[in-house]
């Protein structure tokens, strides 16, 4: 289709494809819109088509264009400079004069593409079209001779010979008065036969041939007149064809002209536009950037509190890990009268334990006593059954009897906790020293 292929080439189409319908079905009601691309005044049924002969001349162009490039090959700094004379000194061409043509035709951008477009119509109006102007005298001096032959009729004006009217007429004209000069001769050749006839009277018959004879020369003298007066209106349009196509044409390249240079705005407009939208396009998608590490960096910092809060809710404190002393009773009850060792298993990541033994006071009231255990397991020291047998009592007692032991584990200490209590439970007791030493009641 010609509009997608002027417009996939850069061209721009003459109206919207949505009333390309509309006007193949009314072309006359879309006169002023299509007469920049009809050869004659009047419209014909069938002279709608635009974009055919719009993509014909963007072809055109395409071609010049690339005849400059070869014309002005490594000089295209002066291409532009003749461009920007011509349109600003032979036709007022003044904005956007800022522009550059490119080596390469498809490095330029729509705008200068467009202007090289009208330097290209403009340079074709000045070559094919232009020089009508100065014949414009002479066709005047023709049209004087015409007017003072005296052939013209009142109603016959400049425009109306020119018209497919005009035309008609003059050829009906010369067809009636061919068709009546043949019917006098017939009148005359029918009277003429009547004289020779001896039994018609001759003075009837010869009146009859003078009537005909003088119809035959009035339409002679008719056909004559019409004869030269369509030779002179013929004349004038022979010698005045060139001049009145390239005025025609100039009118309506001038309609062509001038919707290009209107065009000139729009695509400025258009160009504008994309490089704003291109512009908020880059600010969003920096703006999403810097988001997208705002949030990355806030949702690290956010784990890193988590972590932070979940290791000191469950990691024990110094007053944790040293018990504080406190009676407890033994399990059924009653006094106990030997000591028992019981293992503190909440040695935290300091690995360290804390051993509880019990033992008598003078009120048969049990007490614990506790001391700290390096987290280091002496190599000369083995413990006794027994004492094992003790610590593992001990320590269950002491679970059940202290809740803060029960506590559940989380998941960010599980792994160090289950790491130091296997230390713990594995690593004997160290005998008491002097002062941490289980004294027993007796």
């Amino acid at each position: 289709m010609f509009h997608d292929e002027l417009v996939k080439n850069g061209g721009r189409p003459w109206y919207p494809i949505h009333l390309l319908e509309e006007v193949s079905k009314n072309p006359r009601e879309y006169n002023k819109l299509l007469q920049a691309w009809q050869e004659y005044p009047d419209a014909q049924p069938d002279d709608w088509e635009v974009f055919g002969r719009q993509h014909l001349r963007w072809h055109w162009f395409r071609e010049w264009q690339g005849k400059r490039r070869k014309e002005f090959e490594g000089r295209i700094s002066e291409y532009t400079g003749w461009a920007k004379r011509f349109l600003l000194n032979r036709h007022a061409f003044t904005a956007p004069f800022a522009f550059e043509f490119a080596e390469d035709p498809k490095q330029q951008d729509q705008l200068a593409t467009w202007i090289e477009y009208l330097t290209y119509e403009y340079n074709f109006y000045s070559q094919r079209y232009e020089w009508h102007k100065r014949r414009e005298k002479w066709y005047n001096a023709q049209w004087k001779k015409l007017v003072d032959s005296g052939v013209l009729r009142p109603h016959e004006t400049h425009e109306f010979i020119w018209s497919d009217e005009s035309a008609f007429q003059h050829e009906s004209e010369k067809t009636r008065a061919e068709k009546a000069v043949e019917s006098a001769r017939l009148a005359v050749s029918s009277a003429q036969q009547t004289i020779a006839d001896p039994s018609r009277p001759s003075i009837s018959a010869r009146q009859r041939l003078a009537v005909a004879q003088s119809k035959m020369d009035a339409a002679i003298q008719s056909f004559e007149l019409i004869k030269r007066r369509n030779n002179l209106i013929i004349e004038f349009f022979r010698t005045t064809q060139n001049y009145r196509d390239a005025k025609r044409n100039a009118e309506r390249h001038i309609i062509l002209l001038q919707w290009i240079r209107e065009q000139v705005p729009l695509i400025e407009l258009e160009l504008d536009r994309s490089m704003v939208a291109e512009s908020s396009l880059g600010v969003r998608r920096g703006s999403s950037r810097r988001v997208k590490r705002g949030q990355a960096d806030e949702t690290r910092k956010e784990q890193g509190k988590k972590r932070q809060k979940c290791h000191e809710e469950y990691q024990p404190s110094p007053s944790t890990r040293k018990r504080n002393r406190s009676d407890i009773s033994s399990d059924d009850g009653s006094p106990s009268k030997r000591s028992r060792y019981a293992y503190d298993l909440t040695g935290g990541s300091q690995g360290s334990g804390i051993i509880a033994a019990t033992q008598q006071d003078g009120h048969g009231k049990a007490t614990l006593k506790t001391s700290v255990l390096p987290s280091t397991r002496p190599t000369d020291v083995s413990p006794s059954p027994a004492i094992s047998q003790q610590v593992r009592r001990s320590a269950r007692i002491a679970a059940r009897q202290d809740p803060s032991r029960n506590a559940v584990v989380p998941p960010c200490a599980a792994r160090s906790s289950r790491q130091g209590s296997r230390r713990e439970i594995t690593q004997a007791p160290t005998p008491p020293s002097s002062t941490g030493s289980l004294r027993r009641n007796k």
